[in-house]
């Protein structure tokens, strides 16, 4: 088997059997015979390749069109979303005299789960009829005091704009400004159109 660059297609070895008399009659048959048989690997090559980059850019143009969601983006840019409202809720709670925000690894998950479930349900009342904290339970978040859940429909993906509303929102803000919460999960889920983000609050 002989393979080329592109793994979408290969080539065959081909013995070739004709029929001649004398050494040299058969040279010279046997020469255009095998000249014959480049020339139609080389076109046949030719066609694959026009055939594939075609596919490509077929396919390049549908990535273009059709948005992305954030199950389908890098884990980098996903944690950057993430990272940057934990750092936007914190500036907000510096300038009201409050103290930092930690990240803690068991209320990522929970807001991971709770933000993938805001697509079925925008409410702090889960899918299943649960009310919303029972995700604490089952991520092992342990050993608080006092809890508290903001959720977030937003039709842009800047975190701004997540913070932002909620910080024009006399209930959200409350969450975000509470003195007595010490640590903090952030999750987001982005459909083809809109942008589902979730923080979930604990003081220990």
């Amino acid at each position: 088997m002989k393979k080329f660059l592109h793994s979408v297609y290969c080539y065959r070895r081909t013995t070739v059997r004709f029929s001649c008399s004398g050494s040299a009659a058969c040279a010279i048959q046997g020469a255009e015979k095998i000249r014959e048989l480049k020339n139609d690997l080389r076109e046949s090559e030719r066609s694959m390749r026009r055939i594939f980059y075609a596919l490509a850019a077929l396919a390049l143009a549908f990535m273009w069109l059709v948005p992305e969601s954030f199950e389908n983006r890098s884990q980098a840019e996903a944690a950057d979303y993430v990272t940057e409202v934990v750092n936007l809720t914190n500036a907000e709670r510096r300038k009201a005299g409050r103290s930092n925000l930690s990240i803690d690894s068991e209320l990522m998950a929970a807001t991971g789960q709770r933000a993938r479930e805001m697509v079925r349900k925008l409410d702090h009342t889960r899918p299943d009829g649960r009310s919303w904290d029972t995700v604490l339970n089952e991520f092992r978040v342990r050993s608080y005091n006092v809890w508290g859940e903001n959720i977030l429909y937003n039709m842009s993906d800047r975190p701004s704009d997540a913070v932002a509303q909620w910080m024009n929102s006399p209930g959200h803000r409350a969450n975000i400004l509470e003195e007595d919460y010490t640590h903090i999960g952030v999750g987001v889920y982005r459909n083809r159109e809109d942008t589902y983000v979730v923080q979930i609050f604990v003081g220990r």
